[in-house]
């Protein structure tokens, strides 16, 4: 008698984590507040998401996440508008 096994699940394309991890920096950009985690998860995601594109376009990316670099891009770009204007006004007001 015999067993079957399922055959092994195929490895996820090489560059389909930084998808992934363009949206989560993104979203914890946008929830950390104003602090330094968040520019840094905000320029993180933007690069991150931008180096998606590119494994996307060199057809080394997993097309079907592209979605969410696009999601990471934008979280990240929103964090970094809203941060930028509030660092100001704080490096004003202390002066």
């Amino acid at each position: 008698m015999q067993t079957t096994s399922a055959p092994p699940a195929a490895a996820p394309a090489r560059g389909a984590r930084k998808p992934v991890a363009a949206l989560v920096l993104g979203i914890v950009a946008l929830v950390t507040g104003f602090t330094a985690i968040t520019l840094l998860c905000a320029v993180l995601a933007i690069t991150l998401a931008s180096l998606a594109f590119q494994d996307n376009a060199e057809g080394r990316g997993d097309p079907g996440r592209r979605s969410l670099a696009v999601a990471g891009m934008v979280c990240g770009i929103v964090a970094f508008v809203i941060w930028i204007p509030v660092v100001i006004a704080v490096a004003i007001a202390a002066s």
